[in-house]
């Protein structure tokens, strides 16, 4: 099953949460009593920190309950995951973090301290559009041109990633494996210096999301040859998939909610409803639009459990079969 075909459907999931509300014992009902604290495995002014703010917000203001916002930077995110994985399981000590901390993090280093399996899924919030950009200069108009090009000059080409097994990285090795390609990697410290390697012509391709990219795309500084969803991206409705001319590939990214180990189902269901809720105000309907290629999601808890295991048996399978190692 893909990504895509998990997302579907997720408005009745949520209904369905919404009724299970109704058998939750008084414990959940209650809930919550007393401040929660959301972790943030990422910098504060990333796009997980500001989402995780405004989703704060609004569950203190429904709660009138303060939610505390708090960032445990470190290890690509395994810091702050860890320190969620050994909270109480109450509901009160939540961690919010993009898909990689609970999807790949563990299939490359074995030694991180937490099973991602054993946290509790809350629900993902958001979602983003991935974008295959390649240098203006490179002499190609369309994906089909890039790969005929690319067979013709073998390890000419190059893509920027923003370090060994980030996302970028994952899915240009996924591209490769799949165009037949050979393409050589050059890893940045991040993505931002990634894509100033783009914009100052060091390398020719990259795959970002394309809220990051968006200024740049309109700009004209780098061409979009296809998206990495397998349906087309509401933000550029006009640009192709890279499934359309590789069918099955599917590159996504997308943010969310987990809770301890053994924390209880009906808070798990509890707290999921909110947050649904809380990404359908106006104010945070406002806000998610103004970051273009972002969509709002609100899946429901056993949904993103789904999610997590399609995308790591994906990812575990690149990772092997490219021999994909952190040092």
């Amino acid at each position: 099953m893909t990504t895509s075909t998990l997302f579907r459907g997720l408005a009745a999931a949520a209904l369905s949460a919404i009724a299970m509300l109704g058998a939750m014992p008084a414990s959940a009902q209650d809930f919550p009593t007393k401040p929660i604290r959301i972790i943030v495995p990422f910098p504060a002014g990333a796009i997980t920190d500001t989402m995780a703010r405004m989703v704060g917000q609004r569950l203190q203001e429904k709660w009138s309950q303060p939610v505390v916002v708090e960032n445990r930077i470190g290890a690509s995110g395994s810091i702050g995951a860890e320190y969620v994985y050994k909270a109480a399981p109450d509901g009160y000590t939540l961690l919010f973090t993009a898909q990689s901390v609970l999807v790949t993090n563990k299939l490359l280093n074995p030694k991180v301290g937490f099973e991602p399996d054993a946290f509790v899924p809350i629900g993902v919030t958001t979602r983003f559009n991935v974008a295959m950009m390649v240098n203006s200069k490179l002499p190609v108009e369309n994906l089909q041109q890039f790969i005929a090009y690319a067979k013709a000059n073998p390890d000419k080409l190059n893509y920027a990633s923003a370090g060994a097994g980030s996302t970028s990285h994952l899915t240009g090795e996924l591209f490769k494996a799949m165009s037949n390609t050979k393409i050589v990697q050059v890893p940045y410290q991040g993505i931002a210096p990634a894509m100033l390697g783009m914009l100052g012509g060091q390398v020719d391709v990259l795959f970002d999301n394309i809220t990051n990219a968006l200024p740049y795309i309109k700009a004209g500084n780098v061409k979009v040859l296809a998206v990495g969803s397998e349906k087309r991206a509401a933000s550029m409705p006009d640009t192709p998939t890279i499934s359309d001319q590789l069918p099955g590939f599917s590159s996504t990214l997308w943010i969310g909610f987990v809770a301890p180990p053994n924390t209880p189902a009906p808070l798990a269901n509890r707290l999921s409803v909110a947050i649904a809720e809380a990404l359908k105000n106006p104010e945070s309907v406002k806000r998610i639009e103004a970051l273009a290629g972002m969509e709002a999601v609100g899946s429901d808890p056993a949904t993103m459990a789904s999610i997590m295991k399609s995308e790591r048996a994906q990812w575990a399978k690149v990772i092997k079969e490219q021999n994909i190692t952190v040092e």
